[in-house]
């Protein structure tokens, strides 16, 4: 494929991506019951976000690494075990993005604590969480090794 066609495909998946990301800030503060007044300004906040309008023009990940570290919060926010397991795939597709996305497990953890009843329910939302993201990322890796 050529440069000028992989930056146009490119930057238009990141588009996309990067409304994905502003749903799901909008989503986020409104589960939060902030009103729906600051659900819409978390989502305009995020469309024009200088730094993402600029790096969404660029055939980088960061708008995957962005989308994905929302949604794994969004997911991990949730009480229900397919919610946490959601979060743990798209934190492990997340490391696979960028492994700087180590960074938000202090806030993934919070947010599976804020779901949890109790420290039994929290050890078994974070073993989802952990055995969700390794199954995800581990194959990669693990073929690295192997050749």
């Amino acid at each position: 494929m050529p440069l000028h066609t992989h930056l146009w495909v490119a930057s238009q998946a990141n588009a996309w991506l990067d409304v994905g990301t502003a749903l799901l800030v909008l989503l986020l503060l409104r589960d939060r019951r902030l009103g729906l007044g600051a659900a819409w300004a978390g989502f305009v906040a995020v469309i024009v976000c200088p730094l993402l309008v600029f790096l969404s023009c660029y055939a980088l990940s960061e708008s995957l690494a962005t989308f994905l570290t929302t949604l794994t919060l969004y997911c991990a926010l949730r009480d229900d075990w397919r919610w946490i397991a959601g979060a743990g795939a798209a934190f492990g597709l997340l490391q696979l993005t960028r492994i700087d996305g180590f960074a938000v497990i202090p806030a993934i953890a919070l947010a599976l604590w804020f779901g949890a009843r109790g420290w039994r329910q929290l050890a078994r939302r974070g073993a989802l969480f952990v055995g969700v993201a390794a199954v995800v990322f581990a194959p990669w890796p693990i073929r690295n090794l192997v050749e």
